[in-house]
């Protein structure tokens, strides 16, 4: 057995880095997947999406009892039991709902599993295709309470140009990152992938040198920082990857499995 047996724990971002260009993980990453776990490793999706786009997967690799973190870190679940959760201070969500309308952003947010948008449009009909569920729809989105994330619809440029605008905006106000090069998130200012990592090892026993944690996005730098072993993907940006302790293959080349196979041996 190899350096493995250090780590007790890999987490897993999803989009562009579990996933392959179709948004399926291959059969090879599932089977890496599945020998580390026989190994006595715990495999933690960690992911911005909700609970209903994630439970397909679950299924596909057998992670029913394992932790999941959801919402970019905003909650975490172990089977139906929600261990933590985080929402949005409501003064706050009505400002970024009056900011991204000043903008006239369409957006949708999230509260108890559900999410609900003021408009229909382009960006909705393919954004409830994701979780594969149907928006609720409402006259006015200050009005939905107990807010999760809040997300704006914008091409990859504007999305860039409001990330680094709201950022500042917010600073130690609201998290602000971006998901995909079109969505905007805006969460409480303590979520984070890391806070929930945090939260699961010690809900485990594992400390933080014991994990590897693996992504492509900005919203995975806090735990690609916080773990041991903090990895990039090969399709990640370039400020990621410098982050990173090392860089992995992209996802359409199964860097997940290219991990776990150099460090299970």
């Amino acid at each position: 057995m190899g350096l493995i047996m250090k780590y007790k724990l890999i987490a897993s971002d999803m989009d562009g880095t579990l996933f392959d260009e179709s948004y399926q993980i291959s059969s090879e990453n599932k089977d890496a997947i599945k020998r580390a776990i026989e190994n006595g490793v715990f495999f933690v999706l960690s992911t911005g999406r909700p609970r209903q786009a994630v439970e397909k997967y679950i299924k596909e690799l057998s992670l029913e009892a394992f932790p999941i973190i959801i919402f970019n870190g905003a909650t975490v679940l172990i089977g139906d039991e929600t261990i933590y959760n985080l929402t949005l201070d409501d003064n706050l969500s009505e400002m970024v709902v009056r900011e991204g309308r000043r903008r006239n952003t369409d957006m949708v947010c999230w509260s108890n599993n559900r999410f609900y948008a003021e408009r229909d449009c382009e960006y909705v009909q393919k954004y409830k295709n994701i979780p594969n569920i149907e928006p609720i729809f409402v006259d006015d989105l200050t009005k939905v309470k107990e807010i999760t994330k809040i997300v704006w619809f914008n091409p990859p440029i504007v999305t860039a140009k409001y990330h680094k605008e709201l950022s500042e905006k917010f600073k130690g106000q609201l998290n602000v990152l971006p998901s995909r090069v079109d969505f905007l998130e805006f969460f409480n200012k303590d979520c984070s992938k890391a806070v929930a990592l945090d939260i699961i090892g010690k809900r485990l026993g594992i400390k933080p040198s014991e994990m590897i944690a693996i992504g492509d996005g900005f919203n995975d730098l806090a735990m690609l920082e916080f773990a041991g072993l903090g990895v990039a993907m090969e399709n990640a940006p370039k400020e990621v990857k410098e982050k990173a302790d090392l860089v992995t293959l992209s996802c359409k080349n199964n860097g997940v499995k290219a991990l776990i196979d150099r460090f299970l041996v």
